[in-house]
């Protein structure tokens, strides 16, 4: 899921999950069958004291549904109700063939990198688990905007694996990882599988518990794919330590999964609302520059590579967002300055806590903040000058637009700071400095709130 950040997770998230669950997969499977394709029981459907529910051959229908709903089945949801016409691979090559549509950068990319004969190979020459594929299948009816998004992962994934030059079965994993990494979403309450404003602390526990279950998932139906497993288990994690379920760093984590987090992340600026509708993929570079320590310095330069593979493509006419005022940008820089003054005073509060993990993990964001405003000039106030000289040149613009983009990214990033110091604060066994701590993250929740209101406001 794009935009999350670690909360702290159940002490075991799957202690009331089982895949023999007539839960919320169930209603997901009740409405692909009411209208959409039919699904069929294809045995007796019996639950765990031995009473059949359905019998063999029958439609899941609403009722039917209701009448199962809360019990535990005696086998696995997935093998005893199908898809009258459950996905394969030369459904899932044909999906991935009109998967670009009108996009013209995507398209560009697939023309560029000649990615429609690998993806055919791809999809052909994986060993497919059908109870796997079937989920995935009723994500594309229930969940068409998770399901937009497994396309992309695996989709942007695979190039980013072919440019870093990955063996076969490790771009086979990454493919797979992206097309599955979001199956857990079928397993939660459905009005908060693609939230993404609104969401109380409980909500995001709520949430995060789509990794478990989706490595869960993979673990009952393919045992033998555990690498496949911990790639789902990871793709919410980061370099730097500041992801969730475990705040593992860099050196915990298999390569793959970054690669779905970055891909993740990116399918989350492209194509909702925080970009324009006509924005391409080279757009997000501003998040990519932003963010190259937290997916890891080798999936930056590759995303980068395959990101400007779009770059000929055709611009639609009237295209790209208006250039902020040079006022604007002035405000919003001054606070930033002050919000990066405030962060400066809260790290070096931080080296008093000790070998505190979490502690270790907002240290590092904080210097990923430093080093983007350093490298970028944001929060300098020797920027101002330049952007009170007025020019109106289309390379101005540009920079302009630049500018507030790349602001934006590090807001982002302050709010993941904000939100790993609460969570550092409610843990249960907060750091002994933790009546300094408070005041500081409070003042800074402060300060981003200001910060964004002027990076919001129309110029």
């Amino acid at each position: 899921m794009p935009g999350a950040d670690r909360l702290n997770a159940p002490d075991d998230p799957l202690t009331d999950f089982s895949v023999c669950d007539c839960a919320r997969y169930l209603e997901h499977l009740a409405h692909t069958s009411v209208h959409h394709q039919m699904v069929v029981a294809s045995e007796d459907v019996i639950n765990q004291f031995g009473i059949v529910l359905l019998r063999r051959g029958t439609p899941l229908g609403a009722l039917a549904a209701e009448k199962m709903r809360g019990h535990r089945l005696n086998r696995p949801v997935d093998e005893v109700l199908r898809l009258r016409r459950p996905p394969d691979a030369a459904r899932l090559a044909g999906i991935f063939l009109e998967f670009p549509g009108t996009e013209p950068d995507l398209r560009r990319i697939n023309e560029h990198f000649r990615f429609e004969g690998r993806v055919h190979h791809l999809c052909h020459a994986i060993d497919w688990q059908p109870a796997l594929l079937q989920q995935l299948g009723v994500m594309q009816h229930t969940l068409p905007r998770v399901f937009h998004r497994a396309l992309f992962s695996a989709w942007l994934g695979s190039l980013i694996a072919s440019e870093r030059d990955f063996e076969p079965e490790d771009l086979a994993l990454v493919f797979q990882a992206g097309l599955f990494h979001d199956l857990g979403l079928l397993h939660i309450d459905p009005a908060l599988a693609d939230r993404r404003s609104g969401i109380s602390a409980e909500d995001w526990q709520s949430i995060q518990s789509h990794v478990p279950i989706g490595a869960a998932i993979v673990r009952r139906f393919a045992p033998d794919q555990e690498r496949l497993a911990q790639v789902l288990e990871q793709h919410h994690e980061r370099a730097d330590g500041a992801g969730y379920p475990r705040g593992s760093a860099i050196a915990e984590l298999e390569a793959p999964a970054l690669i779905i987090s970055l891909s993740d992340m990116v399918h989350g600026l492209r194509f909702p609302d925080a970009l324009p509708a006509t924005a391409t993929l080279t757009d997000c570079m501003p998040f990519l520059r932003v963010n190259r320590r937290t997916f890891a310095e080798a999936n930056y330069v590759a995303a980068a590579r395959v990101l400007f593979g779009s770059r000929s493509a055709p611009a639609p006419a009237n295209s790209g967002p208006e250039p902020p005022s040079a006022r604007e940008l002035i405000e919003a820089n001054r606070s930033l300055t002050a919000l990066l003054q405030s962060i400066s005073g809260l790290r070096r509060v931080l080296d008093d806590c000790g070998g505190n993990r979490l502690a270790g993990s907002l240290q590092n964001l904080i210097a990923q903040v430093q080093w983007v405003a350093l490298s970028s000039g944001l929060g300098n106030e020797a920027l101002e000058p330049w952007l009170e000289s007025g020019d109106s040149d289309a390379a101005t613009a540009a920079s302009l637009i630049e500018i507030q983009a790349t602001t934006r990214e590090v807001l982002w990033l302050v709010r993941r700071i904000v939100r790993m110091l609460d969570q550092l604060l409610a843990s249960d066994e907060p750091p002994a400095n933790a009546t300094a701590l408070a005041p500081l993250g409070a003042s800074i929740g402060e300060a981003l709130a200001r910060a964004w209101e002027l990076h919001q406001a129309p110029g």
